[in-house]
């Protein structure tokens, strides 16, 4: 009789252990579809990542030519306006090199949750659909250009000075 229990546990266990491997291999294939689902749908899609701005522009879920189209067109290069006793007075945008940096802007939205590994890619991501990241764009000119066309138009501005002079009479 002792031989019949010893094979009835060993039955038992052989069903307990393939039950066990069994929702192991569940649970690893549903990990793995999770992760892919991850991956191919909001991580590595060929888009930016959920709430992402670049000044006041939501971005999200646009390729990098699309935002940086729409960036473009919220911030166009316009030409500089000095204005002094109701006079104008325009700096050529070209004449300074004044540009913004909108294509770094737009790379760094979309490299947002593609710079790092896996894992850390994976948290920027959280991070980013739950609380949101804002990125600014700088603006670059040649100061030299500038000072020289400010010089120019203060050529046109500046008075010859008169000495003071008072009369008294009577």
């Amino acid at each position: 009789m002792s031989e019949d229990t010893t094979v009835k546990r060993k039955g038992i266990s052989k069903k307990k252990r393939n039950m066990i491997i069994a929702i192991i291999s569940v649970i690893i294939i549903a990990f793995v579809f999770g992760i892919n689902h991850l991956t191919s749908k909001h991580l590595y899609n060929g888009r930016i990542a959920k709430n992402i701005y670049i000044e006041d522009i939501e971005v999200s879920n646009l390729t990098k030519q699309e935002a940086l189209d729409i960036v473009n067109a919220k911030y166009p290069i316009k030409n500089l306006k000095l204005s002094y006793n109701n006079e104008e007075y325009t700096i050529n945008a070209k004449d300074v090199d004044l540009s913004y940096n909108t294509k770094q802007v737009v790379d760094e939205a979309y490299n947002l949750t593609r710079e790092k590994s896996y894992l850390s890619n994976v948290m920027t991501y959280m991070r980013t659909k739950f609380g949101g990241h804002d990125l600014g764009i700088k603006v670059s000119y040649d100061e030299d250009k500038l000072d020289k066309e400010i010089g120019q138009v203060s050529k046109q501005i500046n008075k010859k000075y008169v000495d003071a002079t008072i009369s008294v009479s009577g």
